[in-house]
């Protein structure tokens, strides 16, 4: 999935369904973002705006995970060529327990279902621009 983005910072997301349907693990690799200060996923379809229905962390609860890559690695191989120093890497995952808005109480087979049919985004926000610097429906690459 390519992320739509301002001004240099660009990105790339990997979803996986894992556990028989009931955990959705994801890694997000993004170049020239500064320090996230949340990033959420949102029912909508491209170019809307819409609710939040799960956290991927907030200020309260940043991940261990956001991360920078050791200098050279590319993180699932993701970004090609080397690590470039501005690189960061956001993983973890997602159970129907997290789901929020108006997917709350449903099985995680909601969200699934609202990424098949191009209604999730992802939306990352900086400090710089705090209502998301980065954003990008969830698509299925086959």
């Amino acid at each position: 999935m390519g992320l739509w983005h301002l001004g240099n910072a660009r990105g790339r997301a990997e979803y996986e369904l894992e556990d028989e349907g009931t955990r959705l693990s994801f890694e997000h690799r993004f170049v020239d973002l500064p320090q996230p200060i949340m990033a959420h996923l949102h029912l909508a379809p491209a170019g809307e705006n819409g609710p939040v229905v799960a956290f991927l962390f907030d200020p309260e609860n940043p991940p261990p995970s956001l991360v920078r890559p050791t200098p050279g690695q590319v993180p699932g191989g993701g970004l090609a060529g080397p690590a470039p120093a501005n690189q960061r890497r956001l993983s973890g995952e997602l159970t129907a327990s997290d789901l929020t808005g108006p997917l709350e109480g449903q099985p995680l087979d909601a969200l699934i279902q609202e990424i098949l049919d191009g209604n999730i985004y992802i939306n990352i926000h900086t400090q710089r621009v705090p209502s998301g610097e980065i954003r990008g429906q969830l698509l299925l690459e086959e």
